[in-house]
């Protein structure tokens, strides 16, 4: 029988702040390891196929490669997308042909998305 963990999660949706420590999940231990952050997604992204209530397990992080699905802040708000830095941009695309840029603090790497049952 597979070890559980309950995992504090984390929750924003697009342009909304984050709400730490907004509730709690069972994860199997072998999807998150000790140094990684739960957040739980409001709202979809389609291209990233991530839904409503998705559990985002993310590694903290300051950089990220392009293409790679990140969790970004800017001014206070939290946005879902996949980062771009190439040809001297650093931007954040996301799933509704926006493309954000300026101050973009990156917080995490997403490393798996789990559906909750």
């Amino acid at each position: 029988m597979p070890e559980i963990s309950i995992v504090v999660f984390h929750e924003f949706e697009q342009g909304k702040p984050i709400r730490d420590k907004a509730g709690e999940v069972l994860l199997p231990t072998k999807v998150i390891a000790a140094h990684e952050l739960a957040y739980k997604f409001r709202g979809t992204v389609s291209d990233s196929g991530v839904e409503d209530g998705d559990i985002l397990i993310a590694e903290p992080r300051k950089t990220a490669t392009t293409g790679e699905l990140v969790v970004v802040l800017q001014l206070g708000n939290a946005f879902l997308g996949h980062w771009w830095a190439k040809r001297g941009l650093r931007e954040l695309r996301c799933d509704d042909d926006r493309t954000m840029n300026g101050k973009l603090q990156i917080i995490g790497a997403v490393n798996l998305i789990v559906r909750p049952a």
